[in-house]
């Protein structure tokens, strides 16, 4: 159990704090490089101070549940990171930390899929070289504009379009049938804009 002096030195310095602000505010204004603000000794203290934290509240139920659940979000983030930035290593990195929670909730053939996928997927570089190297580039997911963070999985895209046409008048339901279907599978046959 973790005891209120622990606490209150654990927690990060008003110094850490105002330096680390105006690190971020040097990020966002592109005076200050990610590299240096990951460096900085006092990202490094708060840094150091948060984890302390996390392992002195480890044994306790409640704050092991709320730590949990950050860490999935934490995975969540990445993933999406990944397909908006369309970040190949990112994306199977995200995948990868997701095998143990899909175990754990006991969706199993999730787990699976996703592990055989993983397998595959990591074998690339060498049974089909050109498409890892268009992975690594970006291409695995679609992208309807020029935007750093427009990326979209393929299904997302497919599914949009396919609902977006059925519920326009005239849509697959009203007639037009298989031509809007060749008409989607030719788009998302293009090249995407990286």
């Amino acid at each position: 159990m973790i005891n209120h002096t622990d606490a209150e030195e654990s927690f990060p310095q008003n110094e850490d704090l105002k330096e680390a602000q105006g690190l971020l505010k040097g990020l966002l204004d592109g005076t200050e490089t990610l590299d240096n603000v990951l460096s900085s000794e006092s990202v490094t203290r708060i840094d150091k101070r948060i984890n302390h934290v996390k392992d002195a509240m480890a044994d306790q139920r409640t704050a092991k549940l709320w730590i949990q659940y950050l860490d999935m979000v934490k995975i969540l983030q990445l993933f999406i990171k990944a397909e908006r930035t369309g970040n190949w290593e990112l994306h199977l990195d995200a995948v990868r930390k997701m095998l143990p929670i899909f175990a754990a909730a006991g969706h199993i053939l999730y787990a699976k899929s996703a592990y055989l996928y993983l397998q595959q997927m990591e074998g690339l570089p060498t049974s089909h070289p050109e498409v890892y190297q268009k992975f690594s580039e970006g291409f695995h997911v679609i992208r309807r504009s020029d935007r750093y963070w427009a990326g979209l999985s393929t299904d997302l895209v497919i599914e949009q379009v396919l609902m977006r046409s059925m519920k326009t008048s005239g849509g697959l339901t009203h007639g037009r049938g298989m031509d809007e279907i060749q008409r989607l599978v030719w788009t998302l046959s293009l090249p995407a804009v990286c």
